[in-house]
């Protein structure tokens, strides 16, 4: 019974070097796994935090762009970030694109409070038009000016735009035009 006992040893002893020899090579495959998966899922997310901070680096550029142009003191930033970041969750437009749009309001020589009567209708009207949001804030801009119309009746303007747009085979940019051939005679 020695010897049988024996035998089953050596051959349970062989087994089981042969048993860790293939455990140790799939732990070391799991390892070389386990390391590209966190390869695979570390750099998307490190790229994707650097986006987030190119994002914001961005938004925060615009917004001193646009305050910068104003001269109006750090209350008035404060403002204009606070609208841009409003605009940026209430409509199809970032924050950041908010901020180009006040850049060029500012650029034209609107004040904060200005932009802030102007930036939603402003937004809205490129939207509902699918113009480009520096052209639109532009011809809102022109056509303001032009007439002579107080930033409080944004709202009115865009609409009418809008509605010429929709009702005929007018785009924002032929109104645009027309506006430089008509204002002079209105």
């Amino acid at each position: 019974m020695a010897i049988d006992i024996g035998k089953l040893y050596a051959i349970i002893g062989a087994d089981t070097s042969q048993f860790d020899k293939k455990m140790k090579g799939l732990g070391k495959r799991l390892s070389a796994v386990g390391k590209k998966l966190t390869m695979r899922l570390t750099l998307p997310l490190i790229a994707l935090a650097g986006a987030a901070v190119k994002a914001g680096a961005d938004f925060e550029y615009a917004m001193r762009n646009a305050w910068a142009v104003t001269g109006e003191g750090e209350k008035a930033l404060a403002d204009m970030t606070a609208k841009a970041r409003e605009m940026g969750a209430t409509t199809i437009f970032s924050a950041k694109q908010a901020g180009d749009a006040m850049y060029f309001m500012a650029s034209a020589g609107w004040d904060s409070k200005k932009m802030a009567d102007a930036i939603k209708p402003t937004l809205d009207l490129a939207a509902a038009t699918q113009s480009d949001l520096a052209f639109a804030t532009e011809a809102v801009i022109s056509s303001m000016n032009q007439f002579q119309i107080s930033t409080k009746e944004t709202g009115r303007v865009t609409n009418v735009f809008a509605a010429a747009i929709m009702g005929s085979q007018a785009t924002l940019e032929k109104l645009k035009i027309s506006m430089t051939y008509i204002g002079p005679m209105a």
